[in-house]
């Protein structure tokens, strides 16, 4: 199930009344429900108003097979993937990472460290295309000094989230402007 709706339309309680039931009427448990949001802050909200909705189930069950139940429940919920996308897929690759051959003791990169690997990749990239001699890096040299192609292609790069976002033809006039300034 995907819910989209604006800010304060009432999703996340939506989702947690659906998350409930889930548990409740299928017999599902907390790990075997994935629930994502958009950011970590709404993800804590959910898991809080789910372990509250659970605490109110406990104490308001009628029988001791529903009491059992919710106990269960609420000794899992830390392990409930409540999370985000990207809290999703960090957790994928820390449970299953090693059967694609991923380094168990991996990191997740910060903003400036991302962009630290990336300069370095071009650089890595340009250096190999200059001792390789390649024939369309030799062309744009003739056209372009080297310091200015390292500069687009890096503007590129630092852009690709916002070029990515863009139709072809968009990307086009993009790429044209930036050439166009460094070529000026």
């Amino acid at each position: 199930m995907v819910v989209s709706a604006a800010a304060g339309s009432g999703k996340t309680r939506v989702l947690v009344g659906r998350y409930l039931r889930i548990l409740e009427r299928c017999g599902h448990r907390p790990h075997q429900i994935v629930a994502i949001t958009f950011t970590e802050e709404a993800a804590s909200q959910m898991a809080s108003r789910v372990r509250e909705g659970v605490v109110a189930r406990l104490s308001s069950a009628r029988s001791a097979e529903r009491e059992r139940l919710w106990e269960t429940v609420l000794e899992a919920l830390g392990d409930a993937p409540i999370t985000t996308l990207h809290g999703f897929c960090l957790r994928l690759l820390r449970d299953h990472g090693s059967r694609v051959g991923l380094d168990p003791g991996f990191a997740v990169l910060s903003g400036g460290d991302q962009l630290l690997l990336l300069d370095r990749c071009l650089q890595e990239l340009l250096d190999s295309w200059s001792r390789t001699r390649l024939p369309a890096f030799a062309t744009l040299l003739r056209y372009l000094p080297y310091r200015r192609i390292e500069r687009v292609l890096t503007e590129m790069v630092r852009r690709r989230n916002h070029l990515a976002a863009r139709s072809s033809l968009d990307q086009l006039q993009i790429l044209s402007r930036l050439y166009r300034r460094e070529t000026a």
